[in-house]
């Protein structure tokens, strides 16, 4: 969490009003400036873990110590302005019993109420009317699991993105993330894409529900809306972390080497695609100047980590490419 003190309440009550009690509820503390960190430290339940990062370290850092401190065996994240329908981890634990998935997603609601509005009754989690939601529903939510063909999976789940990349909506096991080594990269923009291509390729079992349970609170100044000049320095600048998660990733599978150059040449451009495009027209959809844009651009094309020939010839050929279509 990170100064959510109008919001922290609601979330952490969400989840002390499920159903499925057997849970802890690891909260960690990214040296927030307003007063979330004392809200939490106000509650007295066992299951709280209240914990505080040494300095302000970003989402990757905070989600993977969150992780190595857990204890239980599925791993589910929340935002800490979000809350949950008192149903949502028993729902997802009884589909985990049934069908013996490691990775489950659903889908989720929007709040469209007023930001500033919490969903609270007293001390208590009140469940907000549905005329205040708006459902969300993920590319392809048909209940199935899906296609265990690599290839597949890479065109259809993570390209044409038919699964969610948010890592807040879907529950995982333990177990598989450690085994295989499935953390977030330390980058501060799309990490959770990086983190959602590991499950991909590398958790065989994975589901998708046509159940929602999640209240998303789309907020006007959340920190993906704001700072439009700071989000292009944070994409491209860990465009080549990117890769080298990538290609770690990719070395793991267990499939034959020329699939695995295969998925690489699939990926690659992919991924520049993504880091350059989507962040540049949110760019060029704010108030920057096209002097400021490229300004920006200039800088961080200074940076030798950036200036890479693998990297640059990766870019060019997609460019080239990109221009013959």
């Amino acid at each position: 969490m990170y100064n959510v003190e109008k919001y922290i309440e609601t979330c952490i009550n969400s989840i002390l009003a499920q159903t499925f009690q057997n849970f802890e509820v690891i909260v960690i503390d990214d040296r927030s400036t307003d007063r979330s960190f004392e809200i939490v430290s106000k509650y007295t339940d066992p299951r709280i873990r209240l914990m505080q990062n040494i300095q302000n370290s970003e989402r990757s850092f905070t989600r993977n110590v969150g992780l190595e401190c857990s204890q239980g065996e599925f791993i589910f994240f929340m935002d800490s302005d979000d809350a949950l329908m008192p149903d949502a981890l028993e729902t997802f634990m009884n589909t985990a019993d049934e069908s013996g998935a490691d990775v489950i997603f659903m889908n989720s609601w929007f709040s469209t109420r007023d930001e500033n509005v919490s969903f609270k009754s007293g001390d208590a989690f009140s469940i907000p009317s549905k005329d205040d939601l708006e459902k969300h529903v993920i590319k392809d939510s048909r209940p199935r699991f899906l296609s265990t063909d690599i290839e597949k999976r890479i065109h259809w789940d993570f390209i044409k993105q038919t699964v969610p990349v948010v890592p807040w909506i879907k529950i995982q096991r333990r177990e598989c993330l450690f085994n295989n080594r499935i953390y977030f990269p330390l980058i501060n923009r799309r990490e959770d894409v990086l983190f959602n291509f590991a499950e991909l390729c590398l958790i065989e079992k994975i589901q998708v529900i046509d159940a929602c349970c999640y209240i998303y609170r789309n907020r006007k100044n959340n920190t993906l809306r704001a700072h439009p000049e700071k989000q292009i320095r944070e994409t491209i600048s860990s465009l080549p972390e990117a890769m080298n998660f990538i290609n770690k990733i990719i070395s793991q599978m267990h499939i034959t080497e020329s699939l695995k150059l295969k998925i690489k040449n699939i990926i690659e451009p992919q991924t520049i695609r993504s880091y350059f495009a989507v962040f540049l027209c949110r760019a060029y959809r704010s108030n920057m100047t096209q002097e400021e844009i490229d300004s920006v651009l200039l800088e961080m094309f200074r940076n030798p980590k950036i200036f890479d020939p693998n990297l640059m010839r990766i870019l060019f050929n997609f460019i080239a490419t990109e221009l013959i279509k």
